[in-house]
């Protein structure tokens, strides 16, 4: 049997024990749950004068299979957990490179007035954060997640890669409005990465939900430098529609961060902001959304490359089929101009679409889809 077979049989037979754990689980101790999201739609890309399509999954959230569950502990105080495994719906492969519980996979104390701790692989704040202060809620070729230079950069690779492996997590009560979380995984400088810290604050009160984070990724074991984001935004119910504003900024001096981390082609250090402003209309089961997006980049590049700036337009729509089921569709479209070679994937799983010469000067893409909770 080759190795490919050995570890996707270790991998089912993972899954199947989990599975027949939590079932029993599930009769065993009240507060343990299955839930998952099933996510399938496609995407049509134009770039280069040519037209592209492809079946994606996560076009408006990604695709998961999950376990919570928590213990009463008396006091006030409870024990929980979450195993989130994350999977591409378009083919059965495990996603976030294979890993079993790729998405989530924590564990640790709350109290209901102290707050929660928990340890383990964690979404970032920052990243959950920018969710929330985007029209799109990252769904399709509208999402702000969708943006990437090329077929291999990310635009935002802080914000991007959502989530940390090594963390400890803290998310406050709320006091009157306001919820803080924090975060710092413990890397110990290995390989391409390092120590990564995270801080968000969020206030609510009625219709306004205004949040602020940030988040700070070192290089890792012999490198110099780091990425770093923030952000700021929010939105307001008007009572029939709802209006986001948000900024996102990122830097990033990481010498041997490679991959998805990696800094923009070109660039001693890359340095990118993005300003939203969108809205979210509802008419019965029908949710209207558009959004336009400003790309200021001030990267410092290593040769003159002129104004790469960019407008990014976006329409989209959700139609609720029932509580758990709905369709989405987006439209999205961004300029370029000195070879800045932006392109537009679809959403969730941030699918980067095909590549752009530097002479081109528009990406489209239209993303459809129907999203399943279960």
């Amino acid at each position: 049997m080759s190795n490919t077979h050995k570890k996707t049989m270790l991998w089912l037979a993972a899954a199947a024990l989990m599975g027949g754990i939590a079932v029993q689980t599930v009769h065993a101790q009240e507060g343990v749950k299955i839930y998952g999201i099933f996510d399938g739609g496609l995407d049509i890309s134009h770039t280069d004068g040519s037209t592209t399509g492809r079946v994606i999954s996560g076009g408006a959230a990604g695709s998961r299979l999950g376990f919570i569950g928590s213990e009463n502990l008396r006091n006030g105080w409870s024990a929980n957990f979450r195993l989130e495994n994350g999977f591409a719906g378009n083919t059965g492969m495990a996603g976030q490179g294979g890993r079993l519980f790729g998405r989530e996979a924590s564990v640790g104390i709350s109290h209901e007035v102290f707050g929660a701790l928990t340890l383990g692989r964690i979404p970032t704040p920052i990243s959950l954060a920018q969710s929330k202060i985007d029209a799109f809620h990252w769904m399709g070729s509208g999402g702000l997640i969708s943006l990437s230079r090329g077929a291999k950069y990310q635009v935002a690779p802080q914000v991007v890669s959502a989530r940390v492996d090594n963390a400890i997590n803290y998310v406050s009560p709320e006091w009157n409005g306001w919820r803080l979380t924090a975060l710092a995984s413990i890397n110990d400088r290995v390989a391409a990465l390092g120590d990564a810290y995270g801080v968000s604050l969020r206030y609510t009160n009625g219709p306004l939900d205004i949040l602020a984070a940030y988040g700070r990724q070192q290089s890792g074991r012999g490198g110099t430098g780091h990425l770093e984001a923030w952000l700021v935004g929010g939105s307001y119910d008007f009572d029939n529609w709802r209006m986001y504003l948000g900024y996102t900024g990122e830097k990033n001096s990481c010498s041997n961060c490679l991959g998805s981390f990696a800094r923009l082609p070109g660039s001693g250090t890359s340095n990118i902001s993005l300003w939203n402003i969108g809205v979210r209309i509802p008419f019965g089961f029908l949710t209207a959304i558009a959004q336009i997006t400003r790309v200021i980049d001030s990267s410092d590049y290593l040769s003159p490359a002129g104004n790469r700036n960019a407008t990014w337009l976006a329409v989209g729509a959700e139609y609720r089929l029932s509580r758990r089921t709905l369709l989405y569709a987006a439209l999205g479209t961004i300029d370029n101009q000195n070879g800045s070679g932006y392109t537009l994937g679809s959403g969730g799983v941030q699918m980067r679409s095909k590549p752009i010469s530097a002479g081109d000067d528009r990406s489209t893409t239209v993303s459809l889809g129907i999203k399943h909770i279960f």
